[in-house]
């Protein structure tokens, strides 16, 4: 399973990340969630974190070119480490980064397979103020949400038969449960 890349794709408060930690913890896979790294560069204030500090809290995407760069980075790292296969969080956004993932992956040898978690909007918006992450404000939400519906349509076309619809609009263990019931 290591020459596995399991896409996770779906609007922010989806669950894309408990479900990446749990499939870590429980199948010993990698994950790279694109979001915490560039958070991460925010907190310590690299010199990307502060090319991009004012793009996250405005909920506004930060380029390919930037975002592929940080993917491969981490790719890389975690490819060598890796036993199970490896978790996409978040990332491919746009189909330039589709694109430039499948072409990662070819590379690499790596059959990619791709969930997209669907969920009703309310639903979300109430997870991602319960998070009460910086740029989880209400207005920041919208944007976000609205955002993510205009640049995912290419990208779930663009890998259509990869594609597993995921309804996540129930509790973590029954979502768990019909991801590896996809993997297997």
């Amino acid at each position: 399973m290591n020459d596995r890349l399991l896409i996770f794709i779906g609007p922010p408060g989806s669950g894309k990340g408990t479900q990446s930690k749990l499939l870590c913890k429980n199948k010993e896979m990698l994950s790279i969630s694109t979001g915490d790294i560039l958070r991460k560069e925010v907190t310590d204030e690299t010199n990307i974190g502060k090319r991009v500090s004012s793009k996250m809290k405005n909920g506004q995407l930060v380029s390919d070119d930037l975002i592929n760069e940080l993917f491969y980075k981490h790719f890389e790292l975690e490819y060598k480490k890796n036993k199970y296969g490896i978790i996409a969080d978040g990332y491919p956004r746009t189909l330039n980064q589709a694109k430039y993932l499948d072409s990662l992956s070819k590379d690499f040898g790596i059959d990619i397979r791709v969930c997209v978690f669907l969920c009703k909007e309310e639903v979300l918006v109430k997870r991602l103020q319960l998070r009460k992450r910086q740029d989880d404000e209400i207005a920041i939400i919208i944007k976000r949400l609205k955002d993510y519906y205009n640049f995912i349509a290419p990208v779930i076309k663009y890998y259509g038969n990869k594609i597993n619809e995921v309804d996540v609009n129930d509790d973590p263990e029954n979502i768990y449960n019909r991801i590896i019931s996809f993997l297997n």
